[in-house]
């Protein structure tokens, strides 16, 4: 699943059609329909502009465990 930040603001800047309201109904709706779904992606940590505050929304969306695997991808 292609999510790779949870940050409205950065997901526009990389040109994401999908807002985290967008990404968290996907996922509650995967979980609902299948419940033996295994969802992974990559994550981008380091996007330019991103904020320590963008930072640590990406960390709580990962420790709230909507994803069961996570590839993280640094930017610098």
């Amino acid at each position: 699943m292609p999510i790779q930040h949870i940050s409205d603001r950065l997901l526009r800047r990389m040109y994401r059609k999908r807002s985290k309201k967008d990404i968290l109904q996907t996922i509650e709706h995967l979980r609902k329909a299948l419940p033996e779904v295994v969802i992974r992606t990559s994550l981008m940590v380091g996007f330019p502009g991103e904020t320590r505050k963008e930072f640590a929304e990406l960390l709580r969306f990962e420790e709230e465990g909507y994803l069961d695997h996570i590839r993280c991808i640094y930017l610098f």
